[in-house]
């Protein structure tokens, strides 16, 4: 340790309310200073589960909010994908099927398709997936694959890239599912902290303010797998990317203590552990916020991204029309993301590389999201990083561009008759 080139860290982050600097109001600002002995501890080897007072905060965090009604365990983590990789690692074999929602995280079949596994669809509607759609597919995998799936992968709030949140019921039914048929749940959740209140139109900015968020507020907050596994099924994984900063690369990982020990070997073998340097940053600044003040930076986030998807929403409604002529969509409960279906064309991967992407526009092509491929009429928008203006502008041009499309296509039709 004498070695070690970094004797002391300081750091300047946000604090909790505002403050006035030359003559404006501003988030408020504190210097949060690492202890030399902790700079040292956390520049060392540790534990493949992470820093055990980081672990233990964030275990703490858990308990509070999801309330497991079995035992669990946890581990440190350097971000969902990775996550991800590792627990499909450990629960599934190659040749092994697993059932995903019809449209995800593509991160998955990226980082498991590789390695053998195989994905069964499970049709969404907009409370997730569909009960009996999942008793097909359960069947469907073990007639198209001659075995049963193993393990089943869902984002329950905040889907991407539909923006839906399964509401507790319907958590329910699925659990009731995989209990029946053996299959394993793994939770994806990197969104849980970014729900919004209803939305409505007309909302000023100033309304969507950190009073008007749901915060931490349990009783508000939507349920989850975790606080419902009566069985220990369950496998959760939480960011802090989203509220915080994703280059820290820490999230955290629940589950069966049996999972989890294997988890922290695992880690041990491929990455050690999360950065040191991360891991001391986030603790001493989580210990100097208090629980007041994470909250605040919840609130902060979810006020902050509640009026860009108001601005988005009102941006499409503006351009688009809401009688469906050109485009339908659902409001987002959580997240940033929402899931545009097109009436004009049959797939969107054209429009998107091609008139959109010419007119300075970016979004998502609705194939992206379907781990087996195909055709796929919708767009994934994301209100996290544009501005106001942007984002209506942006609208304007896709409605021009879906115009566009559609005139052509009439003018086909007219020729082919």
């Amino acid at each position: 340790p004498a070695t070690f080139p970094i004797k002391g860290m300081s750091l300047e982050v946000m604090a909790p309310g505002k403050e006035e600097k030359d003559g404006e109001v501003g988030e408020a600002t504190m210097t949060v200073t690492v202890p030399p002995e902790d700079v040292t501890r956390l520049l060392q080897y540790g534990p493949g589960s992470g820093y055990p007072a980081l672990l233990a905060w964030a275990m703490d965090l858990s308990q509070r909010l999801f309330k497991p009604p079995v035992e669990v365990a946890g581990s440190l983590s350097v971000g969902n994908t990775d996550a991800i990789y590792k627990v499909v690692g450990l629960t599934t074999d190659p040749g092994d099927v697993i059932l995903v929602e019809q449209v995800t995280f593509p991160g998955l079949g990226m980082s498991s398709r590789p390695r053998q596994r195989h994905f069964q669809p499970v049709a969404l509607d907009s409370e997730g997936m569909v009960p009996e759609a999942l008793e097909q597919a359960i069947a469907d995998a073990k007639t198209k694959y001659g075995r049963a799936p193993r393990l089943l992968y869902m984002i329950t709030v905040g889907q991407n890239p539909t923006g839906c949140t399964y509401p507790l019921e319907r958590l329910r039914a699925i659990y009731a599912i995989c209990s029946r048929h053996n299959v394993l749940i793994l939770e994806d959740d990197p969104y849980y902290f970014m729900q919004f209140p209803a939305y409505e139109r007309g909302t000023p900015d100033d309304a969507l303010n950190e009073d008007a968020m749901v915060g931490l507020d349990t009783s508000k907050l939507a349920q989850t797998m975790l606080s419902i596994d009566v069985e220990g099924r369950v496998v959760r994984i939480d960011s802090l990317s989203k509220v915080l900063a994703p280059g820290l690369r820490i999230g955290w990982v629940t589950g069966p203590p049996g999972i989890m020990a294997k988890y922290k070997i695992y880690n041990e073998t491929s990455i050690q552990g999360a950065s040191g340097l991360s891991q001391m940053a986030l603790f001493h600044i989580l210990q100097a916020w208090g629980e007041a003040g994470f909250e605040h930076q919840i609130r902060r986030i979810q006020a902050e991204y509640a009026k860009r998807r108001q601005w988005l929403l009102e941006a499409l409604e503006d351009a688009l029309g809401m009688d469906g002529s050109l485009a339908t969509w659902d409001v987002p409960s959580a997240g940033m993301f929402v899931w545009l279906r097109q009436l004009v064309v049959h797939d969107t991967a054209e429009l998107v590389l091609g008139p959109l992407l010419d007119s300075g526009v970016s979004v998502v092509n609705g194939s992206a999201f379907a781990l087996n491929g195909g055709d796929s009429p919708f767009l994934r928008a994301t209100f996290a990083n544009a501005t106001k203006e942007n984002m209506r502008e942006a609208c304007r041009r896709l409605a021009t561009a879906l115009a566009a499309a559609s005139k052509a296509a009439e003018e086909v039709d007219l020729g082919a008759r």
